[in-house]
Formats: C-alpha cells, sequence, structure tokens
C-alpha cells in the first residue's frame, strides 16, 4: 500500500514544506488523522499551496457513478445524457453528451484572520482538501464522492479550536448556472425537512434518441449556512451532502435520494469518512510501487486514482476519456475503453474490468441492429455510444468507417478471458458477444482478386489522419483493423471450443487468410493499401500509435526486426500534436526490444502530458494545441496508456491464452531502483512481483481458482517448474511463464 519505506508516491512542494513549518499543523484527533506534514513526507498527498488559475488543471472527485471537477460548475451521473436529432443529408444522426447538473457545493470559506496554507489532492484517500489556520485553530475542508455510499458527493468543515475564544467561519456559496439539459424544480422536501435541505427533480429536456428513456434526476442537498460556530476548546465536524438518484437505477429517484441522504447524515460523521476511506484502502491492495523516484511513483499512483475512481464494480456505464467527472468528448464511450482504459485495470481489477464488459454486453442487441443497419451479420459496435448504444456522434459519416472498434471489444473479451478463465461469464456474457462479432466480421470481409486472401476495404484506423480521398472515404485493408478483426474471428471459435459449442470453420479459415500488408522492400507493415495516400490532407504524418499497436497490445507475432522496423518508421512521422498513449505504446514497444535507451526517451516524452499540481493527464502534450477541438484534459484514455507502460511496459506482465509472462525491465533509466507491481490478479488468484534490475522475486498472496477449483500457481524458468503455494516467495532471472 501506500508506504514511506521507500519514498513512494509523492514529491513534497518545498514551498508548502517550509509554509507548513511555520505554522501548526493540521492535528484532529477525533479522527486520528495524521497532519499534512506527515502526509506528504509519506508520499500520501499531492499538495501546493494555491491552487492552479487555469481551472482544467483541478483534479476530480468521482466514485464510478458521479463526479465533479473540484470548484467547477458541474455534476454527472454515469449513463445521463442528452441528445438532439440532427437532419442534414449524410450527416444524419443522434448527438449525444452528458447531461449537466448543477454543482451544490461550491463554496469558499472566508473570516478575518482566516490564512490558507495549502490545497492538496490525498491520492491514497480519494479526498481533496483545504487547509487553514486561524489564531490557533485549524480548519481541514475536505470534498470525496463517497465509495460505499455510491450517490452521495460528501463535503466536510472539520474545525480544531485551540483558542480560548470561540470563533465564527464565514461559508460563501458560489451559485452554478441552471442546467439546460435537465428540467429540475425545487419540490418539497418531504423526507429530509428536519436536516436544512433542497430538494429539486427533473427529466431531461430532449432525448439522446427517440427510443431513449426520458431520464429523471433527483438531488437533495444540504443548504449552507452563512457561517459556522465553534466554541473555544473544541473539535467539530460539520458535514454537508449532496445525494443524487436517478430513473436509471431507481422507480423513486426523490425518495431513494432522501433516503441516502437520511443514511449519510445520520451515521456517525466519522464513520461516514472513516468508510469511505477503508472502501479505497480495498482498491489500493493491488497497485504500482517505485522505489528512487518519488516523483514519477506520484505521477504513477495519481493516474491509478483517476482510473479508479471513474469506475466501480456495480455500475455498468462505461469510461468515457474524460471520465464521470466530465462532459469531455461528450462523456461518449469509444475505443478508448477496449484498448487502453480496460487493459490497465484488468490486472490489478478484473471486477472493474468486467464492469465495462457489461456495458457492451448491454448493448449488444442494439450492435446488432446496427451491424443490419450497414448490412452485415451479427453485431457491429458504433464508435461512439452514450446511454442507448445507438451512434451518437454529431456527424455519423466520421464514424461510419471505424469500425476496428468492434474488433477491439473481442480483444478485450480475449484478454479478461486469458486472466480470469472464468467459464461461468464466457458462456453467458463473453461468448455470445463473441460469437456476434465473429459472424459480423464473416460478414464485412471480401475475397481478394487473388480467391484467396480477405480484404476489409473502406474503413478509417486508430490513425485518423488516415480517412482516405476523397474526404472519408476510407482505406483499404488498415493493419490494425485487419488484426484485431482477425482475433476477433478466432476468438469467436476460441470461445464455442472451450463451451463445447460446434465452432465456425469459415472463421478460422478467413483469419488464417486475412489480408496483413506487408512491404517486403522496406520490410515494414504499411498502415494501409497505398500509404501514405490515404493521408492526402495531413501530409505523410500519423496521428496517433496505428501499425506500432500490432506487437502490443495485440499480441500480434512477428520477427524482431520487423517490429523494430515498424516502431522506426512510423517513430519519424509521429504527429507532433499526436494524442499521450502513443509514446506510452511506443515505451512497451522499445522495450519489448530492449531497446531501453529509446523506450526511456519515449517515456519521457509520454510525461509531457501530465500536469502538475495534481497530475491531470492532457490529450496532448500542449493542452492548448490540439487538432480541430480542444482535446481532453483528466484524458483517461492517456492514463490507461501511461499505466500500460509501466504495468505491462517496465513491469513485463503479457497475457497468452496459457501463461502469463513476466518480464519485468531495468526501471534504473527513469531514476527508480526497484519496480514491484502488487496484488496482481490472474486466474483467482493473486501475487507481488518486485524486480531490482536483475532480480525477481514472486511472493504468492492468494492461489488461483479456476471454476472454483482450487490449485497452485507454476513458474517455469527457462525448463525449470516450480510449485508456488500460498505464501510461497521466489527469486528468478526474469523472463518466466507463470501458469497453472
Amino acid at each position: 500500500m501506500f508506504s514511506s519505506s521507500v519514498n513512494l508516491y509523492l514529491f513534497a512542494n518545498a514551498e508548502l514544506q517550509q509554509h507548513l513549518h511555520q505554522h501548526k499543523p493540521l492535528i484532529f484527533s477525533n479522527n486520528n488523522n495524521k497532519n499534512w506534514n506527515d502526509r506528504i513526507a509519506e508520499g500520501q498527498l499531492l499538495a501546493v499551496p494555491n491552487e492552479p488559475s487555469d481551472k482544467n488543471f483541478m483534479p476530480s472527485i468521482s466514485n464510478g457513478y458521479l463526479g465533479t471537477v473540484v470548484d467547477s460548475d458541474n455534476i454527472y451521473v454515469g449513463g445521463v445524457y442528452v441528445g438532439k436529432y440532427v437532419v442534414i443529408e449524410k450527416l444524419i444522426g443522434f448527438h449525444s453528451t452528458r447531461a449537466r447538473i448543477p454543482a451544490t457545493q461550491k463554496v469558499k470559506l472566508s473570516s478575518p484572520n482566516l490564512q490558507q496554507f495549502g490545497v492538496g489532492l490525498d491520492i491514497e484517500r480519494a479526498v481533496y482538501l483545504r487547509g487553514f489556520n486561524l489564531s490557533n485553530a485549524q480548519i481541514e475542508q475536505r470534498y470525496y464522492a463517497h465509495r460505499v455510499y455510491r450517490s452521495l458527493l460528501v463535503h466536510q468543515i472539520e474545525v480544531s479550536n485551540s483558542n480560548s475564544f470561540p470563533i465564527t467561519i464565514n461559508i460563501n456559496n458560489l451559485d452554478s448556472p441552471a442546467s439546460a439539459d435537465i428540467s429540475f424544480k425545487q419540490v418539497e422536501c418531504t423526507h429530509t425537512n428536519n436536516f436544512n435541505t433542497k430538494c429539486h427533480v427533473g427529466q431531461l429536456t430532449s432525448l439522446e434518441t427517440p427510443e431513449s428513456e426520458r431520464v429523471t434526476v433527483a438531488v437533495v442537498t444540504s443548504q449552507f449556512p452563512s457561517s459556522i460556530q465553534v466554541s473555544a476548546n473544541t473539535e467539530t465536524t460539520f458535514t454537508y451532502l449532496t445525494a443524487i438518484r436517478t430513473s436509471i437505477d431507481s422507480d423513486d429517484p426523490l425518495g431513494d435520494a432522501s433516503i441516502d441522504f437520511i443514511k449519510g447524515i445520520t451515521i456517525n460523521q466519522q464513520s461516514l469518512y472513516s468508510s469511505h476511506v477503508a472502501a479505497w484502502a480495498e482498491l489500493w491492495k493491488s497497485g504500482i510501487e517505485l522505489g528512487g523516484n518519488v516523483e514519477l511513483a506520484a505521477k504513477i499512483n495519481s493516474t491509478l486514482y483517476y482510473l479508479l475512481s471513474s469506475t466501480r464494480e456495480d455500475y455498468h456505464w462505461g469510461v468515457s476519456p474524460g471520465g464521470v467527472a466530465t462532459d469531455s468528448y461528450n462523456g461518449l464511450i469509444f475505443w478508448d475503453q477496449e484498448c487502453f482504459v480496460l487493459p490497465s485495470l484488468a490486472y490489478l481489477h478484473p471486477e472493474l474490468a468486467k464492469g465495462l464488459i457489461q456495458y457492451r454486453f448491454d448493448r449488444l442487441e442494439q450492435a446488432k441492429s446496427h451491424a443490419k443497419k450497414y448490412g452485415y451479420k451479427g453485431a457491429m459496435y458504433p464508435f461512439q455510444t452514450g446511454f442507448s448504444g445507438r451512434e451518437v456522434d454529431l456527424i455519423a459519416l466520421f464514424n461510419e468507417l471505424e469500425q476496428h472498434v468492434t474488433g477491439d471489444v473481442s480483444f478485450a473479451l480475449q484478454l479478461f478471458w486469458q486472466l480470469t478463465k472464468d467459464t461461468k461469464w464466457l458462456n453467458s456474457i463473453g461468448y455470445p458477444m463473441a460469437s456476434e462479432i465473429a459472424k459480423f466480421w464473416a460478414s464485412r470481409v471480401t475475397k481478394n482478386v487473388d480467391g484467396v486472401h480477405y480484404d476489409i476495404n473502406k474503413v478509417v484506423g486508430p490513425d485518423e489522419f488516415g480517412i482516405g480521398f476523397p474526404l472519408y472515404s476510407g482505406v483499404d485493408n488498415e493493419v490494425f483493423t485487419n488484426a484485431v478483426a482477425q482475433i476477433a474471428l478466432r476468438f469467436g471459435n476460441k470461445a464455442a471450443s472451450v463451451l463445447g459449442k460446434s465452432i465456425t470453420p469459415e472463421w478460422n479459415y478467413i483469419a488464417g487468410n486475412m489480408t496483413i500488408l506487408f512491404d517486403s522492400v522496406n520490410q515494414i507493415h504499411p498502415e494501409y493499401a497505398s500509404f501514405p495516400r490515404g493521408n492526402f490532407y495531413f501530409g505523410e504524418y500519423v496521428k496517433q500509435a496505428d501499425v506500432v499497436l500490432l506487437g502490443y497490445p495485440l499480441m500480434y507475432e512477428m520477427p524482431t526486426q520487423i517490429r523494430y522496423n515498424d516502431i522506426r518508421y512510423y517513430d519519424k512521422i509521429m504527429w507532433s500534436e499526436g494524442p499521450a498513449m502513443t509514446y506510452s505504446m511506443h515505451t512497451i514497444t522499445y522495450l519489448d526490444l530492449n531497446n531501453f535507451t529509446l523506450a526511456a526517451e519515449a517515456f519521457k516524452r509520454s510525461l509531457l502530458n501530465i500536469h502538475p499540481p495534481f497530475n491531470i493527464i492532457s490529450e496532448t502534450s500542449d493542452p492548448y494545441k490540439h487538432f480541430l477541438d480542444m482535446g481532453s484534459f483528466n484524458f483517461l484514455t492517456g492514463a490507461g496508456g501511461f499505466i500500460q507502460s509501466i504495468q505491462n511496459g517496465y513491469g513485463g506482465l503479457k497475457m497468452y491464452d496459457n501463461y502469463m509472462l513476466l518480464a519485468p525491465k531495468d526501471v534504473s533509466l527513469l531514476g527508480a531502483k526497484f519496480i514491484k507491481m502488487r496484488g496482481v490478479n490472474y486466474l483467482g488468484g493473486s501475487f507481488d512481483l518486485t524486480f531490482d534490475g536483475t532480480i525477481a522475486t514472486i511472493n504468492i498472496l492468494n492461489g488461483p481458482s479456476v471454476n472454483s477449483q482450487t490449485t497452485n500457481y507454476k513458474l517455469r524458468v527457462g525448463t525449470s517448474d516450480s510449485i508456488l503455494p500460498v505464501g510461497k516467495t521466489l527469486s528468478f532471472k526474469p523472463p518466466a511463464q507463470l501458469y497453472v
């Protein structure tokens, strides 16, 4: 977990430390809270004297159900989208965006002689803090989205008044603009009148699609007083809550929001806080430790915080590029979820990855309708989806060709299956999706003129500059698309075979004869036929990693030299304003090739997208320089790529059908002494893996359990096999294969 023994997680801001030492530390004996100095020294708190002037760099507080960016005017709830029908020839579509709820806890504290000494994001506890002194009184203002009581946003003001006189603290409530998305009306708080609340209920002002549910949203929130008074020599906590429920998960949103509010406000207030902290402590049992480079460790763990806070096991609305706390990219779900977010979570938190897959499964019927609309069989997932599962981008033309998302879903299914071998899940969720996706690709391919191979024509791949000429006519045999379609076809039969169902020989035949372009002269994989002609509008530049993704995450087999040729070729023509995950994928590629110098260079380039003081990840290194639009802050796609560069790159974890490869890499070029993968999950068990640059050590925490059969892990190093029972610690020289 978070530990001071190896100086993890955070660099202490020197200016703040100096300021803290000049003031009395914050010590709250009623919840056994450590003072800020200690938490900074232990690497648990990202803290600075003042908040950034650019509010795009403020952190989010979320719990996977709801979220907000601190001090913003907005709250969002997963799954609540508003839309409008767009009628323009060839631009016909349903446009959707997250429905905005006005912020309810945007307040500032003031009082004569009140001095703010710091603000901070407590990574370990998932709490945003402001700290103040008032003579001999210490005040801590806390914001958090409760991890257990998912409908609650919590605002607490904890005061320790050591003065011999009472103090008064003024509370200035900053109003947020009304929502244009939800027709809120104030209603009587029948159930919470005794708690000084306001209640609002509203419905979406417009539907995402004509068949969408007109979602009802209820908000029950504390009314902040204009001031609070604290007696002399007294410690007390003031708690203000916002409870939000919707008709997505409630038949009576106002009634249930009221119940949630009452539960939160009537339990012991320290218990309210401690239950939230305890839930996060469970999440942090799995994580990544980096010894010797505190600043980099902070970036890793704050990035994990943003990912973990954006999803949860019991609410399946996917992860958008900006997370549940923002409407970045309209809060919609893209292929980013399957290729960047899900792999970053699956090794440490398979239960969260499973929830992301559930989002797609719940929209399987809509995907089948989408395929039928275009004349194909099976299931074809739209490129952007929200509530309904329909394509909801403003300009459908731009997205109808990015069909690789359907293969990306099968890639995610295969990864989850490899990690868990959960046949119950495979039978009820995995196979129904995989088989329908395989049907789609079998109907989507066309026979090559050679009479043997199969082509996929007129598509757009991850490189969104390769749109074809004329505009958005698509390109042929886009290599990533063809490779991920190959995975989808084969996994459809793999899943059937495991379950004892009939396989479809045609799927394997097509996959085995899929066109994967190769330039025998330059010994590289061209991105598509006639590359770069389809990038007519952008020269030869590619927007982001595409061909490079073949080796990882797709695990496409090729000679080492060819993979090296690919990365060197595309590295040179990568667009300078490309998105954050590109250089994370380059990092993994170079590490797999054992080129540690180029890997470190690529990794350092990826760090340019992480911005102080709260390690917000922007889509581009210059957050205000992005092609056509503003891009994204709190960019979870980039966060997922960054975590993979550590977890699957330097941590060396790779999945195959019958084993997990353990091939950690030396982190000394990152200024670190060792890397530790903590609580890695595999086949129902878990383990720690530590690597100091020479020797790896595995410690078995829990034994694997495949389909309710408990067994032991086995480790193969070269030709030697070792049995690893629970509690076993074994040191070895990597690489090794872990299996059962």
